[in-house]
């Protein structure tokens, strides 16, 4: 038979049990804190100490110290002040800026305290260390992760994974001629043209590309043709990455990495030590893939059978 704490684990939410946990200890605390001056609260607490130990604040700097909202530290300081254990003044320079300051009685109150929330604190440890004493260090780590990636662009990734599964990559067959036309023609003339050396490639590929030793793939996403690359023999150790092109519709989901993959895999199958491709200093995110997948720029702006500007990049595979 499963119990409520299994439900709570199968469903996994995360925040709601960390506000289930966080709410069962302010509550606890602050019973504990009424007993001694009534009425006051963990959070009132920690304000009249942030204010005691680093002297006047406004609402605004008590908002980010505590990590409450506006409206909360606003509500908190309200009840302080008809306690007056803490007084409130305008900035002098700045008539919008509410300073909130510690009274004589809010000192007291926090120094009888004190020695309390020490041994609250002893209580929180006494916990931990029944339960994992490793606990504190573990949602240290999860905040440090949370802050160098966060959750959404953790969502974002998984979302990514998870369309980039779904992308079929084959090889050339006949059928797809067209689409390989067609892509390559979209993306040429969105930025460039298409120019007489891109037509040889996009009119004859099986003689540009498949004869020499390369190979074409298709990227299929729901049985539509949305991305292509080429790999070219140049030589018997070097290969070239070229015509890569994906649907303007379809961008944005990291087809073209799987496609740049793919064509490295081959040509490394192939025996190929070195790939190189030409690419335009217009085309950022392109250029971007590139050296995430290894390529190295190889030589500044140069002559090409291309009227468009171009460099060289490398890939060193041995």
């Amino acid at each position: 038979m499963t119990n409520n704490l299994d439900n709570d684990f199968l469903t996994f939410n995360l925040p709601g049990k960390l506000r289930k946990i966080s709410a069962l200890l302010l509550n606890g605390s602050t019973k504990i804190y009424s007993g001694i001056f009534n009425n006051i609260e963990q959070r009132s607490y920690d304000l009249l100490s942030l204010i005691l130990k680093n002297g006047p604040q406004s609402i605004k700097n008590i908002s980010f110290s505590l990590n409450i909202t506006h409206p909360a530290a606003v509500q908190i300081v309200n009840k302080l002040i008809k306690k007056k254990l803490v007084i409130k003044y305008d900035l002098p320079e700045d008539k919008r800026v509410t300073i909130i300051k510690i009274t004589d009685k809010g000192i007291d109150v926090v120094n009888k305290l004190s020695l309390t929330v020490s041994k609250i604190d002893q209580l929180y440890q006494d916990l931990i260390n029944e339960v994992d004493p490793k606990f504190i260090v573990t949602l240290n780590m999860i905040e440090e992760k949370l802050k160098s990636k966060s959750l959404v662009d953790r969502y974002k990734e998984k979302q990514k994974d998870e369309q980039i599964k779904k992308v079929k990559i084959v090889r050339y067959i006949p059928d797809y001629k067209s689409d390989f036309k067609r892509l390559n023609t979209e993306w040429l003339e969105k930025y460039f043209e298409v120019e007489k050396e891109d037509k040889k490639a996009l009119d004859d590929p099986e003689s540009y590309y498949i004869k020499n030793g390369g190979e074409i793939f298709f990227a299929i996403l729901e049985n539509e043709v949305c991305g292509t690359c080429a790999i070219k023999r140049i030589s018997r150790n070097i290969y070239e990455l070229s015509k890569m092109a994906v649907s303007e519709s379809h961008q944005g989901k990291q087809i073209g990495k799987k496609l740049a993959l793919t064509a490295i895999g081959y040509a490394y199958e192939k025996g190929a030590q070195q790939i190189v491709l030409e690419t335009s200093p217009k085309l950022t995110a392109a250029i971007n893939l590139y050296k995430k997948l290894g390529f190295e720029i190889l030589s500044e702006l140069e002559r090409t059978n291309y009227k468009r500007a171009l460099f060289k990049m490398e890939l060193k595979l041995k």
